[in-house]
């Protein structure tokens, strides 16, 4: 799901979220569906929509939205009272991963629009977000359906837009854009997981999870192998070994797996293998799984 967000101002504290647009793919097609407040003090019932919309295993993809939409949305949440929080591990930022690509992309700024125009996109966009707030404040006092629509519109342009500028991923180190992908793996025993931690170290690799489920607090330390699970939150430190230049996950060092990692045929080896962050989280909640809770 793509998201944008229109406000009165920077500060969640003394402004207000007007409108909210956003993409989800659905029966095989994107879908837009835009929240608009009619006057600001409508905000209450624009976020309580918003909740409908979004799933608890649902990814995020936004363009600032790790320090803008995000923190923003869950701090009017906590001033309506509401109950409610999105879970900013669940937020695909393409503006991070841009930021952290500067190398790779060689860009004068991180702007939306030199995103675009990098990947040959170019569209008339005739506001700026400071103009829709000005729009906005006209709009409230003597509502027109004009002025209404030229405020959709410059949500609209930035969120559909969004779709052709994830294009960039394509221009940008896989490790980058691993390092603030969502990862979310479903299991057997610890319900639906999100990594919110992960670093690879020379001997082990240190995981962070959250499940969506509470589980059975546990301890378990031995040989490098670390487990710790409180609530919903799991910290895993998994052992790896080098061949050559190759690291792979000690399955030895596990005292809970059954199998020797020279017992293993070559393509189940091959699957402990860390090539990837993709590749070391899947292979190690799959292992995890074979622990007793």
């Amino acid at each position: 799901m793509i998201l944008d967000i229109e406000t009165t101002g920077l500060s969640p504290l003394y402004t207000e979220v007007i409108l909210i647009g956003i993409i989800y793919f659905e029966d095989s097609n994107w879908k837009i569906t835009q929240i608009f407040c009619d006057h600001r003090k409508e905000e209450k019932e624009l976020l309580l929509k918003l909740q409908t919309y979004i799933k608890e295993t649902h990814m995020l993809i936004t363009y600032n939205g790790h320090a803008f939409d995000i923190p923003y949305l869950n701090k009017r949440y906590k001033h309506h009272e509401l109950d409610y929080q999105i879970n900013p591990n669940m937020n695909f930022d393409l503006y991070r991963v841009i930021r952290s690509s500067k190398k790779a992309l060689k860009l004068p700024n991180y702007k939306l629009k030199t995103i675009e125009e990098y990947l040959g996109i170019y569209r008339q966009d005739e506001i700026s977000g400071k103009e829709s707030v000005e729009l906005y404040n006209q709009y409230e006092k003597l509502p027109s359906k004009e002025l209404r629509d030229i405020i959709l519109l410059h949500n609209y342009d930035d969120i559909l837009y969004m779709i052709p500028t994830l294009e960039i991923i394509n221009h940008i180190p896989e490790s980058i854009t691993d390092r603030y992908y969502p990862f979310v793996i479903e299991t057997i025993n610890y319900g639906t997981v999100v990594i919110t931690g992960y670093k690879e170290e020379h001997s082990y690799i240190n995981i962070l999870a959250q499940s969506n489920q509470e589980l059975k607090p546990m301890i378990d330390y031995s040989d490098g192998f670390g487990l710790e699970i409180m609530n919903r939150i799991i910290k895993l430190k998994v052992p790896t070994f080098y061949i050559g230049n190759r690291i792979f996950i000690d399955v030895d060092s596990l005292p809970f797996y059954n199998s020797s990692f020279n017992d293993l045929i070559l393509d189940e080896q091959l699957k402990l293998e860390v090539t990837s962050k993709k590749n070391a989280l899947t292979a190690s909640l799959k292992l995890l799984e074979t622990h007793s809770l």
